[in-house]
């Protein structure tokens, strides 16, 4: 039978059982693990004249990159979830009886897993390095991106170059067009064929430089440059950092990957699927109940020297409707589907490799056929020449002959721009490009 009390010494009773409880309760707070530091306000440069360069700076600001690491931050902060749910989730509750003048406390832990956060951590950690997998591939597909825009503002660069070149020899011709209608030697509709010639190659001249210019207008918003930067590229320097050096001999060296980051991307989406069959299996373990509690005010069998309880309980689901049991074959079907993802990823991985190995065969092939002709044509234009002095051949045959040299030439510098992204793409999709760019550690976006 509960003795009736005052309410002030209730209250002191109260006060006491508090205290007494509160030191059986662990408290943590974990503090937020730091954002890395933001460096779009660092100074970039102005002048960029290689391609590293341009990607270092690139990497610092790019959006998308910036997300994709954030994106790495909150993985980490749901391993931490995952970690502090090996302490359970403590609940407070407590009544008070009018009638009795007597109140009852208790703190306790319902369905508690213990050995659910071990597989859940493993789990998450799986998936933060999925997150980092992640961004280690938009680097290098941001890298491979960047080297793209580098080779078509080369290309632009030199296609202004020959075009400026065959405008300056349309005016030359042109002024002897002048010169022989003077002497009433040519018409007036050769006359106007060369201005319209001249005109047309300006055009082009303009219409090259006006495509390189909006290039390096995309690179410096792609990149979050600073509006006055400008790019004085040195090309030979270029060509070496995307292609390699020696090049030539290296492309044709490389081999297929066979740990791309999107393969270990699939192998941890396999693991990452085993580890969550095993968490439908553990769904069968019986809930631990635990807690802590004064004792209850209605109880007839209350001991007044016993200011709070221990107890610990165990707590079985008999039925669920086999909701348990299918959830485990579901699970088990995913991974079977994974397994087919890999295995469908590994023949599309070589197959893309294969056609990346014949572009750039073919296209060093029709290089070397060209500059070939290049070589040829320069022997004709060195021949034409000496038939100039002797006058065997008209002024307005050599101009149109070097002009065709020239139109030689800009199908020369195409054909070498298509093998330069030929052999672009064979250093992207082996991997090489990314590790003679850019340095990644993995052990920079863990979470220590």
């Amino acid at each position: 039978m509960v003795v009736k009390k005052t309410s002030a010494p209730l209250l002191k009773r109260l006060k006491n059982r508090i205290i007494a409880l509160s030191a059986f309760i662990a408290l943590g707070c974990a503090l937020p693990a730091g954002i890395w530091a933001d460096t779009v306000g660092e100074s970039e440069p102005s002048v960029i004249r290689d391609y590293r360069t341009g990607v270092i700076a690139g990497l610092k600001t790019i959006p998308q990159l910036q997300r994709s690491k954030i994106e790495i931050e909150l993985k980490h902060l749901d391993e931490d979830d995952s970690r502090w749910s090996y302490v359970p989730t403590i609940e407070l509750a407590g009544y008070y009886y009018f009638s009795a003048d007597e109140a009852t406390i208790s703190f306790h832990a319902a369905n508690y897993r213990p050995w659910e956060p071990y597989y859940s951590l493993q789990a998450r950690e799986m998936i933060t390095d999925i997150a980092m997998l992640k961004h280690a591939e938009a680097i290098s597909l941001a890298a491979k991106k960047i080297a793209e825009s580098y080779l078509k503002l080369l290309v632009q660069q030199r296609l202004a170059d020959q075009y400026l070149q065959m405008e300056q020899l349309a005016e030359k011709k042109k002024r002897f067009v002048e010169i022989k209608s003077e002497i009433s030697a040519s018409s007036p509709l050769d006359m106007a064929i060369a201005q319209r010639t001249r005109q047309q190659l300006k055009a082009r001249t303009e219409a090259a430089l006006l495509r390189a210019q909006a290039i390096e207008d995309g690179l410096v918003i792609g990149l979050n440059l600073p509006e006055n930067s400008t790019f004085d590229l040195e090309r030979i320097v270029v060509l070496e950092q995307i292609l390699g050096q020696d090049w030539v001999k290296g492309l044709a060296r490389l081999t297929q990957p066979e740990n791309s980051f999107q393969y270990q991307i699939h192998q941890k989406m396999e693991l990452l699927q085993e580890k969550k069959i095993l968490l439908a299996y553990s769904k069968y373990m019986p809930d631990l109940l635990l807690g802590v509690r004064t004792p209850d005010a209605l109880s007839l069998s209350s001991q007044e020297d016993i200011d709070y309880f221990f107890y610990i309980g165990v707590g079985v689901t008999l039925w669920d409707g086999q909701k348990r049991s299918r959830d485990i074959t579901r699970q088990e079907l995913l991974l079977r589907q994974l397994k087919y993802d890999t295995r469908a990823f590994e023949n599309d991985e070589s197959l893309k490799w294969l056609e990346a190995v014949q572009n750039y065969t073919v296209a060093v092939l029709e290089v070397q056929t060209s500059a070939d002709l290049l070589e040829l044509n320069k022997a004709r234009l060195k021949k034409l020449g000496y038939d100039l002095e002797t006058g065997n051949v008209s002024p307005q045959d050599y101009f149109d002959s070097q002009m065709r040299g020239h139109q030689k030439s800009i199908e020369h510098i195409l054909k070498e721009h298509k093998m330069f992204k030929a052999g672009l793409e064979l250093r992207h999709l082996s991997g090489q490009l990314l590790t003679d760019t850019v340095n990644i550690s993995f052990s920079d976006y863990r979470d220590d």
